[in-house]
């Protein structure tokens, strides 16, 4: 404030309302230079941040976790499996229920109702790759938990099998375990 005074002042005098024009000029010139540095500090922001979803989309797509239901003689005819986050001790919420827990906005599955011998593909909505998985029975008004959770990753292949009201999980292709290269 005290610039532009002193400018108001100068633009006054006799002959330097050209200077003191110049002066505002040179200062605009100044303020806009700085926020086309800022704005394109903002446009990489976003390119990253945009590149970072693409990847997460990608890998949500390309390393589904599938989930075979297949039933003995005294299964239900129809089971429900969730997602959590490892985090989630309760089991509260599933997998990208919230868009502050990392949803990102685009959609995704985390839960999915199988009937005998059916099989899904779960895509979390959340940059996360190992979830808790549950198991439960539909049921009208709470389903019923027939396994209490298991710790799956992106790319498993899964089968679910129940028996007498419990449910066994098992990976269909084990992970692969990076060897270590002792020194």
């Amino acid at each position: 404030k005290v610039q532009a005074a002193g400018l108001g002042v100068a633009m006054m005098m006799p002959g330097s309302t050209v200077l003191a024009m110049g002066g505002v000029g040179a200062a605009l010139l100044l303020r806009s230079g700085r926020g086309m540095a800022r704005e394109g500090e903002k446009w990489e922001a976003l390119q990253a941040e945009w590149l970072k979803h693409a990847h997460t989309l990608l890998r949500r797509k390309t390393c589904p976790i599938e989930v075979r239901y297949t039933p003995t003689a005294l299964g239900p005819a129809a089971i429900k499996v969730t997602l959590y986050s490892l985090r989630d001790v309760l089991c509260a919420f599933p997998v990208g229920t919230l868009g502050t827990w990392g949803g990102g906005g685009t959609g995704g599955e985390a839960t999915a109702q199988l009937g005998r011998n059916e099989s899904c593909r779960l895509r979390p909505a959340t940059e996360e790759d190992t979830f808790r998985l549950r198991v439960y029975r539909p049921a009208l008004l709470l389903d019923v938990v027939l396994h209490d959770g298991v710790q799956v990753e992106r790319g498993d292949r899964l089968v679910v099998t129940v028996s007498e009201g419990e449910a066994k999980v098992y990976n269909e292709k084990p992970r692969r375990r990076q060897p270590v290269v002792d020194d």
